[in-house]
């Protein structure tokens, strides 16, 4: 009897999906700039399914009990090319790595990471928000944004507003 499978979880730790991300996503940096140039330069979802290193990550992935549809695995590729440094093992969220202060702003201002939670809904359009937010950083949490770029249902928007203004500078939010 074969075991049923379960959704890609790029959050987990000691996960499939968080181990071959991450071993993709380094090699991609250390060994393939080419790949990650080709991948960074994707204007949408439709140009990624024409990148190389896209297959190598849904491949290996194929391997695992995982199940995952290839357009949100290619918005995941899509969005990981453009992170500079992995903080995953820091303590702060995705949500408060975005609403961390900067002198008396937030790295990403009030719009543009309200603009996010209002694309959750489309794949594309999240696809973009999420790769103009992730090249504005130094420092993101790949697994973080990769499963928002796979999924990101309203519990998790919420979990990342709450985390934002959380370590957001005090000041008036936009009506």
């Amino acid at each position: 009897m074969s075991k049923d499978k379960q959704w890609l979880d790029f959050r987990k730790e000691d996960g499939a999906g968080q181990t071959i991300l991450r071993v993709w996503w380094m090699d991609l940096k250390e060994n393939d700039r080419a790949g990650q140039a080709e991948l960074r330069r994707c204007v949408d979802l439709s140009d990624v399914a024409f990148v190389p290193a896209f297959h190598r990550l849904r491949r290996r992935l194929q391997e695992t009990d995982s199940k995952f549809s290839p357009l949100p695995l290619a918005a995941v590729a899509g969005v990981t090319a453009t992170i500079r440094r992995d903080v995953s093992s820091d303590k702060l969220t995705p949500g408060a790595q975005l609403g961390r202060p900067v002198g008396d702003r937030p790295v990403i201002s009030e719009l543009r990471f309200r603009r996010l939670l209002e694309t959750a809904s489309d794949l594309s359009q999240r696809y973009i928000a999420l790769r103009r937010i992730a090249a504005q950083l130094e420092n993101v949490d790949l697994g973080g944004f990769a499963q928002a770029a796979f999924s990101f249902p309203v519990h998790l928007q919420r979990q990342w507003a709450y985390d934002y203004y959380d370590v957001t500078p005090n000041q008036e939010t936009s009506k």
